[in-house]
């Protein structure tokens, strides 16, 4: 796939990534379709995620005046603070990872 800025690589998506796109997009509430096209997702998909993260408890439904309404849970918010603490303990692993590779290639001065 390319675009005017040249080509882009595309990554799939893990489970947890679609969940927590879609528990973000549900925090002050949203409906099917808004959902669907916010996390990028197929209807079918969709339906699959929305059953599973009610399930779970982490994302909420209501009947709005005109639609359904998806609101991410109080359980749902720990999800993505928890994924967030994740993010953020992987970049500090990968930083340390990387001064560790800095440190085996320095040559050490011989006594």
């Amino acid at each position: 796939m390319t675009d005017s800025t040249g080509p882009r690589v595309r990554k799939n998506r893990t489970d947890m990534e679609i969940s927590r796109d879609m528990l973000e997009l549900a925090r002050e509430g949203v409906g099917k379709t808004k959902l669907m096209y916010g996390a990028n997702l197929s209807f079918e998909l969709l339906q699959k995620y929305i059953g599973r993260l009610v399930a779970s408890g982490l994302l909420s439904s209501e009947q709005g005046s005109k639609l359904q309404i998806f609101r991410t849970t109080e359980r749902g918010e720990e999800f993505l603070s928890e994924c967030r603490r994740l993010k953020q303990l992987h970049r500090l692993a990968s930083e340390s990872e990387s001064k560790l590779r800095g440190m085996l290639g320095q040559e050490h001065p011989s006594d």
